[in-house]
């Protein structure tokens, strides 16, 4: 693949388990693992069928290939199906990356101090 003009693309962040809650599975790949969801994983991207034909040609070899989004790279390791769309979300997510939790983002004394004002 060429190198291509930086261009604005709709991504989204979620539970690694959205999918299979959805009762979708990758057509390609796989879903997010637990351990991609902590502070410091390595990047990875589920990408939809539509952005795996118009950026990478449909081609088969695309699991293990980057996608770069804000200057990061993320590894492409799953595809979805053609059939899935995500109307919740408009314009739909081309690229989808895991929510990071940050088990210390908020330590409960913190939510109690927050809540004392």
């Amino acid at each position: 693949m060429t190198a291509r003009e930086p261009e604005a693309i709709n991504a989204a962040r979620t539970s690694r388990n959205l999918f299979s809650i959805l009762g979708i599975a990758p057509a390609r790949g796989r879903e997010f693992l637990p351990e991609e969801e902590a502070v410091g994983a390595a990047n990875v991207a589920i990408i939809t069928d539509g952005f795996w034909h118009s950026h990478f040609g449909a081609d088969a070899n695309v699991l293990g290939k980057t996608v770069t989004l804000d200057g990061k790279s993320a590894t492409i390791v799953g595809i979805l199906p053609a059939s899935f769309g995500f109307p919740l979300q408009f314009p739909e997510p081309d690229v989808w990356l895991p929510r990071i939790s940050d088990p210390d983002f908020l330590r409960p004394e913190q939510a109690v101090r927050a809540q004392a004002t």
